[in-house]
């Protein structure tokens, strides 16, 4: 552990003092261009300095992920997940780099998939392997993402059409080398802890990860986490309720076993389930006025006091479109 700690704090030092020494030059000359107002180098300067910033900062977030991964009182915080959900959501936050590069970016999936994990967590894992594949792609290239349920795993593959990896790198590629590890300014150097973090996070929720591929040929990497054995029932449940109207909530809440009097339920199904249904598809300021004092009226006259409230919340931005 000490000889660990050791290489660590070498590796922050050797391998982060050289970026920041690059950055500060390039600052230095870019103040100078600002003096003689050389927009041309200004402009190329702090391009520089934000790429190199960014790196550095991705390496940092690494390390400090490792860094807590290390440490045995670590907490998992397992909860169930729509893993398609999520796949779309860091596809968005990288749909700007990937066009950008003009990188077609594909998700393929059989429809909602549930697994017990740690959000953050996975998170973090399809963030690395997104961006690696949009970082070692070549322009006008593609990326696909799978995602598909067999047996009682769920598989996501991520597949690029980038330059490939060797077969002597790819036989270390998940185990990380503080003495081979390196930080620089190409767009394809790395300190190589991400696909580490990956393997280590995914382990922890009871996954697994492995990778295919070919120099010059492209990259696929697999990982796996557990179904949620709560599956199937919360499919069905999420279909079952998207397949609902207002109307239908509102007959549910009327034969359910909640405080719900006969002349409440004339005025959700007559007034306000209505007015909902006419604010949501078409907004207009009038439509949101008069819903906004249905919901008004509704609620204090049967002392709903979370009715009154939301209803006057809904006014008060009506106030400023008169």
């Amino acid at each position: 552990l000490n000889d660990l700690k050791d290489k660590f704090f070498s590796f922050v030092a050797h391998n982060l003092k050289n970026p920041f020494n690059t950055i500060m030059g390039f600052s230095e000359l870019m103040r100078r261009a600002a003096d003689s107002k050389d927009q041309e180098k200004i402009t190329q300067y702090s391009g520089l300095i934000y790429n190199l910033s960014t790196q550095v900062q991705k390496v940092l977030t690494n390390l400090l992920d490792w860094s807590r991964l290390q440490r045995r009182n670590f907490e998992v915080k397992f909860e169930t997940v729509e893993l398609t959900g999520l796949i779309k959501d860091v596809v968005e936050m990288n749909n700007k780099e990937a066009a950008r590069k003009d990188i077609s970016l594909n998700i393929n999936t059989t429809g909602n998939v549930f697994v017990v994990a740690d959000r953050s967590m996975i998170t973090t894992v399809l963030q690395n392997l997104v961006a690696n594949a949009i970082n070692f792609t070549p322009a006008a290239g593609r990326i696909s993402i799978d995602c598909k349920v067999k047996d009682q795993n769920t598989e996501v593959t991520i597949t690029d059409t980038g330059i490939g990896i060797s077969a002597d790198k790819l036989e270390r590629l998940f185990d990380f080398d503080f003495s081979q590890a390196r930080v620089g300014s190409s767009d394809h150097s790395g300190a190589g802890l991400g696909l580490v973090i990956c393997k280590e996070m995914l382990l922890k929720n009871g996954g697994t990860i492995s990778a295919i591929s070919e120099a010059g040929m492209g990259s696929s990497f697999t990982f796996t986490l557990p179904v949620s054995i709560r599956h199937d029932e919360l499919a069905d449940e999420q279909a079952l309720h998207a397949e609902k109207t207002p109307m239908d909530v509102a007959n549910d809440l009327v034969m359910s076993t909640a405080p719900v009097d006969e002349a409440l339920a004339k005025v959700l199904s007559s007034r306000v389930i209505p007015q909902f249904d006419e604010v949501s598809k078409v907004l207009s300021i009038e439509n949101l006025e008069r819903f906004s004092k249905t919901l008004i009226h509704t609620g204090e006259s049967h002392n709903l006091t979370a009715m009154a409230d939301f209803g006057k919340s809904l006014a008060s931005l009506t106030l400023g479109h008169q």
